[in-house]
């Protein structure tokens, strides 16, 4: 699949991007430093229940009544990792410092991952520093004697009960946590990814035949973002047609930050909009989305003496647990040196049969994400993007 061109970053960017339909759509709920909720989807926000009992995909609430939280805790984390790790720094930095001409060199080729333009000249010269000053850090941290298994404990109690045990610790207390949840429908209870469903095939003569209709020609986006000290954040939405003159459309969030405090998110969710009766005849038959979509993300956290964390998520935004992302994937760094993580994958959901409302209706598609803090002398940033090929809405018996 054609992956979208990253744009250029912007300082400071408009709430509600013009999106897909070239419509725009404002977002008043921006995150604030003093209003901080986790990087979610409210439940009571975005569905309602249908006569079936059962949450739908389709609402009938208004475009303006739409709210998605960009602010994140992750502040909280990285400022208690940071206070965590202190006295590592202060052991370290002596050690580095009695090395001036190392020291300033590590400094530059950290400050360079930073700098790079894209993903894989991050990539490049993250694994040169893992070359070159291996040796230095190596040595400087065993004459430190840090007590990993201590700190690695105080660092995992930071984070959720649920998630500690997904924490994997590197050398220097590096550590990345993975988040991988099947994609579920809406049953009692969760159950595995359901198949692909097609509509039932209508004979020639049928009056009344099934309609199948392709979401991605009037498909929108919603964006919000978060921003706090030193760092730079982007949005970008696209449509267009790959290789092969399929249609696509996609979204792309990026973020930087770098110490000695900064952090930034940047969050947005595909929705489709069409009216009952209208696109459909309001009648006893059912709606069903089908979705096959692409998502991918990149994050670097360096350190030369800081903390430095980021994060790239993604979902389809009607999973049955909207306050936990689909997949997630963070890294931190939280004394010193450097970690990359990319990914790409395909991925693919049906939504549960949900019965017709009457008006004007959302139907809520796919969402990607990233965040990233840096504190003290580091630097952190991430990449997400999410684009779909095949995104219909069909008519169920």
């Amino acid at each position: 699949m054609k992956k979208i061109v990253y744009p250029l970053l912007f300082a400071a960017v408009v709430l509600g991007q013009t999106a897909c339909q070239k419509t725009a759509f404002k977002n008043e709920a921006a995150g604030s430093a003093g209003n901080e909720r986790s990087m979610a989807f409210s439940r009571k926000e975005l569905y309602k229940i249908d006569s079936t009992g059962s949450k739908t995909i389709f609402s009938n609430q208004s475009l303006d009544a739409m709210r998605i939280a960009a602010a994140s805790d992750q502040e909280a984390v990285v400022k208690k990792i940071s206070d965590i790790v202190a006295p590592v720094v202060a052991d370290l930095r002596k050690q580095m410092e009695a090395e001036p001409d190392i020291y300033k060199g590590y400094q530059v080729a950290i400050k360079a991952i930073a700098d790079a333009k894209t993903s894989d000249e991050k990539k490049s010269k993250a694994d040169y520093v893992s070359k070159a000053y291996y040796p230095f850090i190596k040595k400087i941290w065993e004459e430190a004697k840090v007590d990993e298994p201590y700190y690695q404990s105080k660092i995992r109690e930071v984070f959720p009960a649920s998630v500690r045990d997904m924490i994997r610790f590197d050398e220097f207390l590096r550590f990345q946590l993975i988040v991988q949840n099947p994609v579920q429908s809406y049953s009692p209870g969760g159950s595995s990814e359901p198949p692909v469903s097609t509509p039932p095939i209508s004979k020639p003569d049928d009056p009344n035949p099934f309609l199948c209709v392709s979401a991605i020609p009037t498909s929108f986006f919603l964006f919000d973002n978060y921003k706090s000290g030193i760092g730079t954040g982007s949005h970008r939405s696209d449509r267009n047609f790959t290789n092969t003159g399929s249609p696509y459309c996609g979204l792309d969030t990026k973020t930087d930050t770098q110490g000695p405090w900064g952090s930034r998110s940047e969050i947005g969710i595909t929705l489709d909009s069409f009216h009952i009766p209208g696109r459909f005849p309001l009648d006893s038959r059912r709606l069903q989305s089908t979705l096959v979509y692409d998502w991918g993300g990149t994050a670097y956290a360096t350190s030369v003496l800081g903390t430095s964390l980021a994060s790239y998520y993604e979902t389809p935004v009607f999973e049955d647990q909207l306050e936990h992302w689909r997949s997630s994937r963070t890294i931190c760094s939280p004394v010193t040196f450097v970690m990359f993580s990319m990914l790409n994958e395909d991925a693919t959901f049906t939504s549960p049969l949900s019965t017709k409302q009457a008006g004007k209706v959302l139907v809520f598609g796919y969402g990607a994400a990233n965040l990233s803090s840096a504190s003290g002398i580091a630097f952190a940033g991430a990449t997400s993007y999410a684009e779909t090929m095949n995104w219909k809405v069909c008519e169920m018996p």
